[in-house]
């Protein structure tokens, strides 16, 4: 079985990578602030975004910079 990785962006910032493995796309963090999402399943790379970027804000722990 192959593997598609895609980089999940906030405010043009890679925090993360998607990873499919047929219809399955499991978020893996680049960083302990996001080790609640780890492993969480998205339907697409726009959804892991948004939810990704809604985390880290209401953490107050993204300081936007970019």
């Amino acid at each position: 079985m192959t593997s598609n990785v895609d980089f999940v962006f906030v405010d043009q910032i890679a925090v993360g990578l998607l990873v499919t493995e047929g219809e399955c796309k499991r978020f893996c963090g680049a960083s302990w602030t996001l080790a609640a999402l780890e492993g969480a399943v998205f339907a697409d790379l726009e959804e892991a975004e948004r939810i990704v970027a809604r985390h880290l804000r209401s953490r107050g722990e993204h300081g936007g910079a970019g």
